[in-house]
């Protein structure tokens, strides 16, 4: 079985990217997980478990959580 780091780089992912990762994970019977966070403290803690256990993760936000995470940061 070939390595997920041998597929697609470390980091936010995109494009193909995703697919590649969706067919792996349907090719060898897995799912990724889908976090929904709600803050910069969820966030960091979703990304730090997933690296400790070096795996991808879906870091997920609701349309109306997304529109006041970003409209606060601005």
């Amino acid at each position: 079985m070939t390595s997920l780091k041998n597929l697609v780089p470390a980091g936010v992912v995109t494009g193909e990217h995703v697919t590649t990762l969706l067919h792996y994970a349907k090719q060898n019977n897995f799912a990724y997980p889908a976090v929904n966070v709600v803050g910069t403290n969820s966030i960091i803690s979703t990304l730090e478990a997933a690296r400790a256990c070096q795996s991808p993760v879906i870091v997920q936000l609701s349309n109306g959580g997304a529109a006041f995470f970003f409209s606060a940061k601005v």
